[in-house]
């Protein structure tokens, strides 16, 4: 090892280093009566302790995790003796020094078995945890990722800029963390939620070409692949339209991924087709279950069973699970209802339905839907005898969204059961575009952005704007990976004017963001980009529940950090530097900070 007073790791010697001096330094992972075994970051090896002169007692009381440096020689294990479960199975060290250079003294857990350790105690001790093989092989994974993402950017002649993470609030969006300046009373930066507006400005600076790996921050709750802090790989470029970001896009992921790729382009898809499809802008198409219209199927003597008392036009959508009447039993209905309360807000009423002997038997009070629809329905839908039909019914758009989730909900039960139904190994890749520019507030019914206010209309919906803005698409852009966003990006707005309609039409206050007005007025090229969620595509390529364990420091489901016990309460004297009051108890008790 370079730079360094150890000559080798302890996961690389091999039979033919037998005969060789080395110096290893690890930490002690076992000790037995005739060896012990030394571990790194790269792998472990056993040591030979028997014959060993043990003059300073070396070994006396020495509890796992030590700190230890041994030197000695390499040689061949007897025959008979090798480990084929060590990559260093076939050799071992006889030493002539072992040295303790800093005792462990306590030890919360064994850092190789977290069999029964909570998430808690694993973020409390997260240096520890870190020391595992798991989180080791993961962080080394991800910095071999972002090394080749970088050498692929940089041989396209993109230039890494790094942008400030004290900045001006943006209207809009997520909710930012706000930081309090003690030399302007009264006053805050926010922490990004993304460089969006400051690679915009670098673009108008002629800098036509950037990436950084850039620290984003959102005061938002916690879900499974989010942290209130994270990394995203953020791109923009000038001179540029749709095609060339997602040729960009491919290029960078392809030429970093880890594991095998098709040399084809990714599909592509549209926003509509995606809902209709699979109910969801972000699908997994790595197996069946399609949504199926069934609305006209349904005479309108019997719409009033699933209108209600609604009088909107009411949508039928359906799902076929193939072959899956054996599986839904009382219980798989119950684990499909608790998980759908969290998988999405305020869904359409639905009912999980099967064909027996030509009658239709369902799990909802109104699935009495007539035998005179079941031949029309059973040709349509192509059913088999032991199929189950999930149906949804109500507003079109939101019947399509609550069968997406419970198409994501029935696959994720199928594979917890090994019901196989898709290529758990495939990496599918999917571009969604075209997406709506706006939608409606559910609770107000104002405009707000699918995106954000910077990205661009699609050319031929501009003339909608005044008339119609949520028949407007969007020149935006998402990337899924086996139904997961990993990517987003847009076309961005560079005109002045229509920057400031669409401000209008959101009802922002432009005035907050008049140096980008001034900006684009200044001779802003064309341009757009793109950013990827590195933290979700390591999640991904690490085969981890949660984006935590691809973080070497992440937080908990309440943004807290439970190794440092932040965030925590500010001493009195230090807010009044800042000129703030708290109306939150407990400052009284707070830590001091000086």
């Amino acid at each position: 090892s370079k730079f360094s007073y150890r000559s080798h790791t302890c996961g690389e010697l091999r039979i033919k280093n037998a005969g060789e001096a080395v110096s290893l330094c690890g930490w002690l992972e076992y000790k037995r009566k005739d060896f012990l075994v030394l571990r790194d970051s790269f792998g472990s090896v056993q040591i030979l302790i028997t014959g060993y002169e043990d003059k300073n007692q070396t070994f006396q009381n020495v509890k796992p995790e030590s700190v230890v440096k041994v030197t000695g020689k390499v040689t061949t294990r007897p025959e008979g003796q090798a480990n084929p479960n060590m990559i260093t199975g076939e050799i071992e060290i006889i030493p002539d020094n072992i040295e303790i250079l800093n005792k462990c003294k306590f030890l919360p857990f064994r850092v190789q078995k977290f069999a029964g350790k909570g998430e808690r105690i694993r973020q409390k001790y997260r240096y520890l945890d870190i020391r595992g093989d798991i989180l080791q092989q993961n962080l080394r994974l991800r910095s071999k990722v972002l090394s080749k993402m970088r050498k692929s950017l940089e041989e396209n002649c993109f230039v890494e800029v790094e942008t400030p993470t004290l900045f001006h609030p943006t209207p809009g969006g997520a909710r930012e963390f706000i930081v309090p300046s003690s030399s302007n009373p009264g006053k805050f930066y926010s922490l990004p939620q993304s460089p969006q507006q400051l690679k915009q400005l670098l673009m108008i600076g002629g800098v036509d070409r950037y990436y950084q790996f850039a620290r984003c921050y959102r005061d938002e709750p916690f879900k499974r692949d989010r942290q209130v802090e994270f990394t995203q790989l953020d791109i923009e470029m000038s001179f540029v339209d749709v095609n060339d970001v997602i040729k960009l896009s491919e290029e960078v992921i392809k030429s970093s991924w880890p594991r095998k790729f098709s040399d084809e382009s990714f599909k592509l898809i549209t926003y509509d087709d995606a809902m209709s499809k699979y109910g969801s802008d972000k699908p997994d198409t790595r197996f069946g279950m399609l949504l199926h219209d069934i609305t006209t199927f349904i005479p309108d003597t019997l719409v009033e069973l699933f209108q209600g008392d609604h009088s909107d036009p009411v949508n039928i959508q359906a799902v076929v699970v193939e072959n899956a009447q054996k599986h839904f039993s009382s219980k798989f209905r119950r684990y499909i209802g608790s998980r759908m309360t969290s998988a999405i807000d305020d869904p359409s009423p639905y009912a999980l339905l099967g064909l027996v002997n030509g009658q239709w038997s369902g799990y909802h009070k109104n699935t009495n839907i007539g035998s005179m629809v079941t031949k029309q329905l059973v040709d349509h839908l192509q059913l088999g005898g032991s199929d189950i039909v999930v149906v949804s019914w109500g507003e079109k758009r939101s019947a399509q969204k609550t069968l997406g989730a419970l198409r994501r909900i029935i696959s994720r039960i199928f594979d917890e059961i090994s019901v196989k139904h898709r290529n758990v190994d495939l990496d599918q890749f999917l571009w969604v575009v075209d997406f709506p520019l706006f939608e409606a507030d559910p609770y107000t019914g104002s405009l707000c952005t699918v995106h954000h206010p910077f990205t661009s209309p699609h050319p031929d919906d501009v003339h909608l704007l005044e008339v119609d803005p949520l028949k407007v698409r969007s020149q935006a852009y998402d990337l899924v990976l086996n139904g997961n966003e990993v990517g987003g990006g847009s076309i961005r707005i560079h005109d002045s004017k229509l920057q400031r309609q669409i401000f209008t039409l959101l009802n922002l206050d432009f005035t907050e963001l008049s140096y980008l007005l001034e900006a684009l007025n200044s001779g802003a090229p064309p341009h757009g980009g793109i950013a990827f969620g590195i933290d979700r595509i390591m999640s991904i390529l690490c085969g981890t529940e949660t984006i935590r364990d691809v973080i070497a420091f992440p937080k908990n489901s309440r943004g807290e950090d439970l190794m440092t016990n932040s965030p925590i309460s500010i001493n009195s004297n230090i807010l009044k530097e800042f000129h703030i009051k708290t109306n939150v108890s407990g400052n009284s008790k707070a830590k001091k900070i000086h």
